[in-house]
């Protein structure tokens, strides 16, 4: 668990020498923060929610959500699934999706989706 957490920059790499003891109740306050033993947490999308509600509440309403660095095949359909639920179907106009084109092409079925996706990213690189 400790060596998890290093690689995964949730833990400095000069606590490394933590005790198990206090990775082990590190851990715990992660799972109990992250709602990991209810829907909240369990289609890891929590933070999402969290921001959401959060973003809902403030005095931002010019500031949008960025979700990206999605991966894998249940992220982007869980958070589509997310945003039409009634709690946040107010906030989809503040909820701006990116990702590699490769991935967003497994989802879309309209090529000018994926062409926006690879301008956004050249755009993001530097480039035109």
């Amino acid at each position: 668990m400790r060596t998890f957490f290093v690689e995964k920059d949730m833990l400095a790499p000069s606590n490394s020498n933590l005790s198990l003891f206090e990775v082990k109740k590190m851990a715990e306050r992660i799972l109990k923060y992250r709602n990991w033993d209810n829907h909240e947490g369990s289609d890891e999308l929590d933070s999402v929610r969290h921001s959401l509600r959060l973003l809902r509440n403030s005095n931002l309403p010019d500031t949008r959500f960025i979700l990206c660095s999605m991966e894998g095949e249940d992220n982007y359909p869980a958070i589509d699934k997310l945003l039409t639920e009634p709690e946040f179907i107010d906030m989809v106009d503040r909820v701006v999706i990116t990702a590699e084109p490769e991935y967003l092409a497994k989802f879309t079925t309209t090529p000018q989706v994926v062409s926006y996706q690879r301008r956004f990213m050249n755009a993001a690189n530097g480039q035109k």
